[in-house]
């Protein structure tokens, strides 16, 4: 299957600019590759899918049809691959994502 879509990054949704300029907020990082971008990105994509699959799933056994909070916490709770999101995300928090400091 071609999932070229015609925009020149190779299928992907996500804009190559914003995800080089993401990578490069990490000091450490001299120099990005594109491979290495398009690796990130589709990763990032791939990853969301999965978040919002499963947090839909959560919405629809409730019979709802709105995905809300409740939802993503019971995605996260229920799936060992997600568990490192649980610390993280605290959306009582106006901040939304709550990063630990160094």
């Amino acid at each position: 299957m071609d999932e070229s879509n015609g925009t020149g990054n190779d299928g992907l949704r996500l804009p190559w600019a914003k995800v080089r300029s993401i990578a490069k907020l990490d000091e450490t990082q001299l120099t990005i590759s594109q491979d290495a971008v398009f690796v990130l990105a589709r990763s990032t994509e791939l990853f969301i899918e999965f978040l919002a699959k499963v947090s839909a799933e959560k919405m629809a056994q409730t019979k709802r049809r709105s995905l809300g909070k409740v939802d993503i916490d019971e995605a996260i709770a229920e799936h060992d691959n997600l568990m490192f999101l649980e610390d993280l995300i605290d959306m009582d928090n106006p901040e939304i994502l709550s990063v630990p400091k160094p």
